[in-house]
């Protein structure tokens, strides 16, 4: 039965972009994007909703989502050249290609491991009667318009808090110096900045790795400090922290 404009307290605008009158928002599940409530001097529903949407569209579209909204379903980005989407098993033939290749871990501070030798290993699950709990970080292949291949993986990860978490990526060697890394690590930020929680995004990066530090100079990071001779993955290093605050993000 549809309610009566005077029993309207809010309106809910789901991710699909419906939008739903009712009294008792507790009612709906997690799925909403947002729910505003509507001022007592609204009568007529159809301005009403015309109202909400002026709201929706100032605040961003999605920018009130959580990182809890993405745990079963990641979202996938689109730039200019390039699509993110989380990788799955039809990738690996575009994975074997590049993801073994010893020099993509010269500044990763370990050597690849057994997976990434073997890119069907990431798709295996030793115990599948173990039920895992969904992840909150996000990790895309950075795939080519042109030709839809996976040419690189970012990462949005260890997450604290729901407020900060650490960025990182890696490209094939055949790409390196093309712009992709900017370009998608650009595309993550936006995205993580204007459409979930997270306060600071920060990485690491070995000193000698000056092609990685130019990318996140360009994406607005700061380099905040250097660590001489710490832990970094598998090894020791002197590396540099970068970070950036949502604060401090040019909108």
């Amino acid at each position: 039965m549809k309610p009566y404009i005077s029993q309207i307290k809010y309106l809910l605008i789901l991710k699909s972009g419906c939008v739903f009158p009712c009294n008792h928002i507790r009612k709906f599940p997690t799925f909403g994007i947002c729910a505003v409530q509507i001022p007592c001097l609204i009568k007529d529903e159809t301005y009403g909703i015309l109202l909400v949407w002026i709201i929706y569209i100032s605040l961003g579209g999605l920018t009130i989502m959580a990182l809890k909204d993405y745990l079963l379903e990641k979202p996938i980005l689109e730039t200019e050249r390039l699509i993110l989407r989380p990788i799955s098993e039809a990738d690996v033939k575009d994975l074997e290609e590049w993801l073994p290749d010893p020099d993509l871990y010269t500044y990763w501070g370990r050597a690849a491991n057994k997976s990434e030798l073997n890119p069907k290993e990431l798709f295996y699950d030793p115990r599948p009667h173990i039920k895992r709990k969904p992840s909150a970080e996000f990790v895309w292949g950075i795939v080519l318009k042109s030709n839809n291949k996976v040419i690189g993986q970012l990462y949005v990860i260890d997450i604290e808090n729901s407020r900060m978490a650490k960025v990182a990526y890696r490209i094939s060697k055949e790409h390196w110096g093309k712009g992709y890394t900017t370009e998608s690590l650009k595309k993550a930020v936006n995205f993580c900045f204007k459409n979930t929680e997270l306060q600071r995004l920060w990485t690491d990066v070995d000193v000698r790795n000056i092609a990685s530090c130019k990318v996140l100079e360009k994406c607005d990071f700061t380099k905040e400090g250097l660590i001489r001779q710490g832990k970094f993955n598998l090894t020791y290093c002197d590396y540099y922290l970068y970070g950036l605050l949502k604060e401090d993000y040019p909108s």
